[in-house]
């Protein structure tokens, strides 16, 4: 598995740091919500038939203080 995490400088924008998670296996993956609500078979049932892996990208914004 490969992640990519990048941060990006104040412009007209807030600062941002990117977090980029390669080649995850649909099969292995879990996904629970803030309330603990399991979504991982509505993941699992969205994803079309005959992808195996996934790549999952978040964003943040960062203030300009960190």
């Amino acid at each position: 598995m490969a992640i990519v995490i990048k941060e990006t400088d104040s412009k007209i924008v807030a600062r941002k740091k990117n977090i980029t998670l390669k080649d995850i296996l649909v099969q292995n993956i879990r996904l629970v919500d803030i309330d603990g609500e399991d979504l991982t078979e509505q993941f699992k049932e969205a994803v079309p038939e005959g992808i195996t892996s996934v790549t999952l990208k978040a964003s943040f914004e960062l203030s300009d203080e960190d």
